[in-house]
């Protein structure tokens, strides 16, 4: 076959190689997945504060709202069942209305479309209060003045 060096045939298409051969990282090759990976951020734990309470984020959908499977579960009549979420992966959290009629607020504003959290963020799902809370999993004990 013209153009073709060495031994067997291989179906694949050439890969695109940067300067002096170099090839992008592997990690980045295939199709992009909503799962946390290895890295700095992935010992990070995610919790949201209520009132007295912390209440840890597992990795994956973390739904607020009235229905009694809710991680979150709100008696009010001001909360739809499946009201907002939370998405964690990889160290990160989005929070997400599921087409709530009251909405959701993050700081008090209305959120129109998905929102990336950061630590002490405000969010309020009907007459909720949440806080959105990060540590370093190494931090398991604070030692406190």
């Amino acid at each position: 076959m013209a153009g073709h060096h060495g031994g067997g045939h291989d179906p694949r298409p050439p890969r695109q190689r940067g300067p002096r051969g170099h090839r992008r990282p592997r990690a980045f090759a295939g199709p992009a997945r909503e799962e946390p990976k290895a890295g700095p951020d992935a010992s990070a734990r995610c919790a949201l504060q209520w009132g007295l309470r912390q209440v840890p984020l597992a990795p994956g959908e973390n739904v607020i709202g009235r229905a009694a499977e809710a991680l979150i579960s709100v008696a009010s009549p001001k909360v739809s069942r499946r009201h907002a979420r939370i998405l964690v992966a990889g160290g990160q959290a989005t929070l997400e209305d599921l087409g709530s009629k009251n909405g959701t607020y993050l700081g008090g504003r209305r959120i129109e479309g998905p929102q990336e959290l950061k630590h002490g963020d405000r969010i309020t799902v009907g007459p909720v209060l949440l806080v959105f809370c990060v540590s370093n999993a190494e931090e398991t004990v604070s030692s406190g003045d």
